[in-house]
């Protein structure tokens, strides 16, 4: 499991209901503004993808995001526990997409809250590192 990484999208806030809310307006954001450039690009939305119905489906299920075990969005104690589950059957890399689509502000608070409350130890190993990297 060494080698295995987790793409884990990253939502955190006070309450699970506010990851949510935050989590399906960052990535109707980012789909109006992928939207928006692939028609000033191509000149015409020539995609696969309906984007109408990506966003009807965010509207109805941002609590998915919430219960789903790869991904991290929720509170500080939800998003602990979905780490510590995903480490207590061998994860231990993890990519973790912060704040997708969220002004700088919203998704800040959920860096520092990631490294700072959800897993310090992670970032402290990953401190200690480069530090010695830096000193060889």
């Amino acid at each position: 499991m060494a080698n295995v990484a987790v793409v884990s999208f990253t939502v955190i806030a006070d309450t699970d209901e506010k990851a949510a809310s935050l989590a399906r307006k960052g990535l109707l954001n980012h789909l109006d503004k992928a939207v928006a450039t692939y028609k000033r690009v191509g000149g015409v939305m020539d995609s696969p993808v309906d984007a109408d119905k990506m966003k009807a489906m965010l509207e109805k299920g941002a609590d998915t995001f919430v219960r789903s075990p790869f991904s991290f969005v929720g509170s500080v104690n939800s998003v602990r526990e979905k780490l510590q589950e995903l480490r207590s059957v061998g994860l231990s890399r993890f990519i973790t997409p912060v704040g997708f689509g969220l002004n700088h502000q919203q998704a800040w608070e959920s860096a520092c809250a990631l490294a700072q409350d959800v897993a310090p130890e992670l970032f402290g190993a990953q401190r200690a590192s480069a530090a010695s990297a830096v000193m060889a």
